[in-house]
């Protein structure tokens, strides 16, 4: 099976804790769409790898909120957009953005420290 997308909090969930083991996810070419806080709430996820040749173009809202452990996120060209608060209280330092990016999506009220 080919997965093309990921479900909104399909690794995610409104509480704590759930998924206390997952540490990393490789992203395969196949995904052309993530859910919003797809991985809400997972607090030991340190790195995201999404295949070169994948042609994934919008980080969505929320998608890493509250994982204070994520240290590395590998971006494809093919993204274009990130939409509000996609790394709010993630852990991420250091964000490299690939060229392709043209559009960055904050909210003109801000609660918290949104990137």
């Amino acid at each position: 099976y080919n997965v093309t997308s990921i479900a909104d909090k399909a690794f995610g969930f409104d509480f704590v804790g759930f998924l206390e083991n997952l540490e990393e996810v490789n992203i395969p070419e196949s995904v052309i769409s993530f859910g919003e806080y797809a991985f809400q709430n997972c607090l030991n996820l340190k790195t995201i790898n999404i295949d070169p040749s994948c042609t994934l173009t919008t980080i969505p809202k929320y998608i890493f909120y509250n994982t204070p452990k994520l240290e590395t996120f590998n971006m494809s060209d093919s993204i274009t957009t990130i939409k509000e608060y996609a790394f709010s209280a993630c852990g991420l330092r250091v964000i490299i953005l690939p060229n392709s990016i043209i559009r960055i999506i904050k909210r003109k009220k801000q609660y918290g420290k949104p990137i």
